[in-house]
């Protein structure tokens, strides 16, 4: 069962003593995570990380993930996964991963009496209702008040790719909406994002707005960089540009995350006026935690409010990073919770 769009009430924390145990997974572009969860509790436990290349399905990676890890029941009767991908149908195809599925072959195959699969980012949003202060970081002066207050919020996460989706909250429930955003059309904002596309443009007949917002697309700003200043590619990875930006030692690497952050804030905004996000932005992805946090509120927001006619209204929405690194499995957790006792309405009911 592949779930597009839900209604969930938000939960209250819960240990949930002896309840049933239930199987939860993230899986993106580069790493695949697993956990169990006692159904009814956010508390996911037996946490593995896999990388996506050591494996060639993703019946091989669960296999060996209940296989190989203990305290994991022999028999699991619910499981909920979040992937990073659309979802139609029984057939899933991971965007940025070779990984390809049925659901009913995985249910079957592992003796599933119900299998929850839904899009990364909606997982992510299912999560922020229940974040704590503390699991979140703002990113300038305004915070959002919690618990969160009706109206609509966007989810934007950044790794190996980009996603974005829509967040209604009404009256203690919450509504998201998946989305593939992160493939629109990448639209420059300065001179050195119009290089960006250019350096882009000689390799992809389209250029979208994950091949400049995400782990590729740090790296492919860095690399357009050094062409427009005439200098031999260095291929840094993301890791190591964020870290030479960070410390400050490299000067390529410091316009670069400038650069980057800017970008990532013109989208964030753009999704505000797609979605009416006058709520709230929440961001998402370890990458974003590696840079310097008074830079990134600096270089962000000041794109994010840079929307013409609409400046004034982006200057009072809020933007916080999530700091948490397993929102992906909470959320999907949540919703399998929420499921399993009845609680959950989707778009198909």
């Amino acid at each position: 069962m592949s779930v597009e769009e839900a209604i969930v009430a938000v939960p209250t924390r819960s240990d949930s003593g002896d309840a049933e145990t239930g199987l939860v997974a993230d899986i993106g572009g580069t790493h695949a995570r697993f956990a169990t969860v006692a159904l009814g509790s956010k508390r996911v436990s037996n946490i593995r990380q896999y990388n996506v290349r050591d494996f060639s399905s993703l019946e091989d990676a669960l296999t060996q993930y209940r296989s190989s890890t203990p305290d994991v029941p022999e028999s699991i009767r619910y499981a909920a996964l979040a992937v990073a991908t659309r979802l139609d149908g029984d057939r899933v195809h991971i965007t940025n991963n070779p990984w390809i599925f049925s659901i009913a072959s995985l249910r079957s195959s592992h003796g599933f009496e119900r299998t929850l699969v839904l899009n990364d980012l909606a997982a992510v949003g299912y999560t922020v209702p229940t974040l704590d202060p503390n699991e979140v970081r703002a990113v300038g002066p305004k915070r959002m008040s919690r618990p969160l207050e009706d109206g609509v919020y966007a989810v934007v996460g950044v790794g190996t790719g980009l996603g974005v989706c829509g967040m209604i909250m009404e009256s203690g429930t919450c509504r998201v909406l998946a989305s593939e955003g992160g493939h629109i059309a990448f639209a420059p904002i300065d001179a050195p994002s119009v290089q960006v596309l250019k350096w882009l443009a000689k390799s992809h007949q389209r250029v979208s707005a994950e091949r400049v917002v995400s782990g590729q697309g740090l790296e492919a700003i860095h690399a357009a960089l050094e062409m427009r200043d005439g200098r031999a590619a260095s291929g840094l990875t993301a890791e190591q540009i964020t870290a030479g930006a960070r410390d400050g030692s490299n000067v390529s690497c410091v316009e670069t995350v400038d650069v980057f952050c800017r970008c990532l804030g013109a989208f964030a905004g753009d999704a505000v006026l797609m979605f009416g996000a006058w709520r709230g932005v929440f961001l998402s992805g370890s990458m974003l935690q590696h840079v310097d946090a008074e830079r990134f509120a600096r270089q962000v927001r000041a794109s994010f409010e840079a929307k013409g006619r609409f400046s004034d209204d982006l200057q009072a929405v809020p933007i916080e990073l999530i700091t948490r690194s397993d929102t992906g499995l909470i959320g999907a957790a949540t919703l399998l919770s929420a499921e399993t006792a009845g609680s959950v309405r989707t778009a198909a009911s």
